[in-house]
């Protein structure tokens, strides 16, 4: 439901397929047969990033970024210049290109960019229309990612398996901004966990929970203290309700999914 919700937002999500599994003759059940978050045409549209791309405009785009917890050592990252809401540090991961392919002018750039987005949107001037976040964020991308992640109540999201892309800029600057996704990880979502908020109906997820399992970045919090940014959300939000989120509609997809 949620990957379906997000194509149909207009972005790329992993398409899915039901079926059934036979592992040596016996029946395991139905299973959910899923895409993975990978670069290419069909998937998340960026360039495909040479490692001989270290200059100019070839620089600036064709990286995949995930906020999660570090389960390899030997995975490349950074951690924020800005704390979470909580005052702890959040881990950056390179997805794509991988750590052994990434070349280091790229993970200093996308790591420079990172650090300048996140200490842009934790400054006094956060929401400056020409300097501010606006002039880094595909702002309809963290729209749609924020309503999704607090409709579905992903105690997950923000924190952990929490994806970010970025294109090359163009010449007419037309392209580049940091785009919110792909969505993944729901398997703790729409209340199917006992621990942090996640079976609760009130509250959002954005502001943590508690218990807190991973810190939450605070730019989430930040953005909606700009009033332009809330009222976009507004928009967006009885956008949908009128349309993908419509009670009915939703009741009738799960209807059919089960």
């Amino acid at each position: 439901l949620t990957y379906q919700l997000w194509n149909e937002m207009g972005h790329w999500g992993p398409r899915t397929r039901f079926c059934e599994l036979v592992l040596n003759g016996d029946y395991q059940g139905i299973y959910l047969f899923t895409e993975s978050i990978k670069r290419g045409p069909d998937r998340v549209a960026i360039a495909n990033l040479k490692k001989e791309d270290t200059s100019g405009l070839e620089l600036t785009g064709g990286y995949i970024m995930k906020i999660d917890k570090k389960n390899n050592p030997a995975d490349k990252s950074f951690v924020s210049k800005v704390k979470s809401t909580t005052g702890q540090n959040i881990t950056w991961l390179f997805h794509y290109p991988e750590s052994d392919d990434i070349h280091p002018r790229q993970e200093n750039y996308i790591h420079q960019y990172i650090d300048t987005v996140e200490q842009v949107i934790a400054s006094p001037n956060f929401s400056d229309p020409v300097n501010g976040y606006m002039r880094y964020l595909s702002i309809p991308s963290f729209i749609d990612y924020f309503l999704l992640t607090e409709f579905t109540r992903n105690i997950d999201a923000y924190k952990a398996s929490s994806y970010f892309y970025k294109e090359k800029q163009e010449a007419d600057g037309g392209k580049g901004k940091f785009k919110a996704g792909p969505v993944w990880d729901y398997n703790f979502a729409y209340g199917n966990a006992s621990f942090c908020s996640g079976a609760q109906f009130t509250g959002w997820m954005y502001d943590g929970c508690v218990p807190a399992t991973l810190p939450t970045p605070v730019l989430w919090r930040r953005l909606l203290q700009d009033p332009e940014y809330l009222w976009q959300v507004k928009c967006r939000y009885n956008e949908l309700r009128s349309s993908l989120l419509d009670t009915a509609r939703l009741f009738a997809w799960l209807d059919r999914y089960a």
